[in-house]
């Protein structure tokens, strides 16, 4: 699939958590389905902090940062108003 495509249908995705108020976690592959035919099962094992940084091409050091920068926001409980994620 090329890039923009698949681009596009991440979008797509993340676009419809907002508006659902989910996670990428929390969506079905039915869900997930509607936005792609080539998604499958074996797309849920992606869709981790350690899968995300491991198939990153983020440096070790932004990969720490980013990864503390996360935990520290999580533990805080820390959203944005507007989207609900972290800030």
């Amino acid at each position: 699939m090329p890039f923009r495509d698949a681009h596009r249908i991440t979008g797509n995705v993340v676009k419809y958590c907002i508006e659902a108020g989910k996670t990428m976690k929390d969506l079905t592959l039915i869900e997930l389905k509607g936005f792609s035919e080539f998604i499958e099962s074996d797309l849920f094992g992606s869709l981790t902090l350690q899968a995300s940084i491991r198939t990153g091409n983020l440096t070790a050091e932004h990969q720490k940062r980013w990864s503390l920068r996360g935990l520290k926001r999580a533990k805080a409980g820390s959203r944005n108003e507007e989207t609900g994620y972290g800030n």
